[in-house]
């Protein structure tokens, strides 16, 4: 079964993030999302030099592109990627970790999952640092727009018409 446009969205951009380059001891949090072992995400120990990531994806309203119910709509969002460290660390540490995000997702990206095209259509961005003790985090916002049809191209094709007089 092929998934949804808001499925694939989510799907796609949570692989591409999971493709980020970084050390085997910085982990990545996603939503609802265990280790494969039956295991949800944990925390690493609140020590000195602990770093992990934490995404959350945050849909937009739809538009439409015509007012016609076969035309295009624009699906908007975000992808919120908190880059998180100890709280004591600095800061410096934490917006490295967030830059590689930017560079990961950088304007002009294209990701592609069950025939939807998402692209990444300005550059993503960094927030002021927030702190959550024992935690300090940097949010980097990745706004993306996928583009999709209002029913499946089946519904599209003209069909005969039977019936009348």
């Amino acid at each position: 079964m092929v998934d949804s446009v808001e499925v694939s969205i989510r799907s796609a951009l949570f692989d591409r993030l999971m493709l980020l380059p970084r050390p085997a001891s910085v982990s990545i949090a996603l939503p609802n999302v265990g280790d494969g072992n039956g295991r949800t995400f944990t925390n690493p120990d609140p020590q000195p030099g602990a770093t992990w990531y934490r995404a959350a994806f945050i849909p937009a309203p739809t538009m439409a592109e015509h007012l016609e119910y076969t035309g295009c709509n624009h699906h908007y969002g975000m992808m919120q990627v908190d880059a998180v460290g100890y709280m004591g660390d600095g800061e410096l540490r934490i917006a490295r970790n967030a830059a590689a995000v930017v560079t990961h997702f950088r304007r002009g990206t294209r990701l592609f999952k069950n025939s939807f095209k998402i692209e990444i259509t300005q550059a993503p961005y960094l927030r002021p640092l927030m702190f959550d003790e024992p935690w300090c985090f940097i949010p980097v916002d990745v706004p993306y727009v996928c583009y999709a049809t209002s029913f499946p191209f089946q519904y599209l094709v003209p069909q005969p018409f039977h019936g009348g007089q």
